[in-house]
């Protein structure tokens, strides 16, 4: 096996980072350098390796990397939506603020992202994450995320139906009296008699009353009101970066 080869996969696996930002001037000089290790020699190491050799398959697998590394460096995780905390979004990415881009400056975007996103045959925006939360396209709970679909409130006023099962404070009832008088008839009085003489004084018998309204009602009892009807805050504990998508 190629002793270049061997040793590159090795570092591959326990040193080098999975991505990388790449500026316009890195992309120029690793496509010239993919271009001068296509050639077999310069994969072989006499120095380390004196019977260093290239295999058939050594040469088929050489061949699919330097492909693959083409291609990562042409289309650099183009569609890739990343967060960014610079002053402008960095080298070859667009930001996400719904903002309408062309095909011809984008081609490569244009032909990867989501038909939700295009606009026509020469246009294409960008998802809107300006002051908005990610959440992963699916069905969780029975509610359905498509891809490029919003929601959610900054604040929410609760309906009836959404508040918990509650008491209130009531007042005792009213009791209004307005007093009332019984009207007498009948009244007389009885001589006492002694012997055959009356007395001097009579007894008084008590007159009949007539029955009368008392004229009292009861109030219902105030229910008090509790609540001022106003929206309730309905965010999350946050922190805040930009979006940006890899377009190029």
């Amino acid at each position: 096996m190629s002793y270049t080869l061997d040793a590159l996969l090795d570092q591959a696996i326990d040193n080098y980072p999975v991505t990388a930002t790449l500026s316009p001037e890195i992309v120029a000089v690793l496509l010239y350098a993919l271009g001068r290790i296509q050639n077999p020699l310069t994969w072989l190491d006499y120095r380390e390796e004196p019977l260093d050799e290239i295999t058939d398959a050594d040469k088929d697998e050489i061949d699919e990397l330097i492909a693959g590394a083409n291609m990562a460096i042409i289309t650099p995780e183009v569609g890739f939506i990343k967060p960014y905390i610079t002053t402008s979004p960095p080298t070859n990415t667009i930001p996400c603020d719904g903002g309408t881009y062309n095909r011809e400056d984008y081609p490569i975007l244009y032909a990867v992202i989501d038909s939700v996103f295009i606009i026509d045959a020469d246009t294409f925006t960008t998802p809107v994450f300006e002051g908005r939360v990610l959440v992963g396209a699916g069905t969780l709970g029975g509610s359905s995320y498509d891809l490029g679909d919003t929601g959610g409130t900054q604040e929410e006023t609760l309906t009836i139906a959404q508040m918990p099962s509650h008491n209130h404070i009531a007042d005792a009832p009213t009791v209004i009296d307005p007093t009332h008088v019984h009207a007498e008839s009948g009244a007389f009085t009885v001589p006492v008699l002694e012997g055959a003489v009356p007395a001097v004084s009579a007894v008084a018998v008590p007159a009949v009353t007539a029955p009368a309204l008392t004229g009292i009602s009861v109030l219902a009892p105030n229910i008090h009101n509790e609540g001022g009807s106003g929206a309730h805050n309905n965010i999350q504990p946050y922190g805040v970066v930009k979006y940006c998508v890899q377009a190029r």
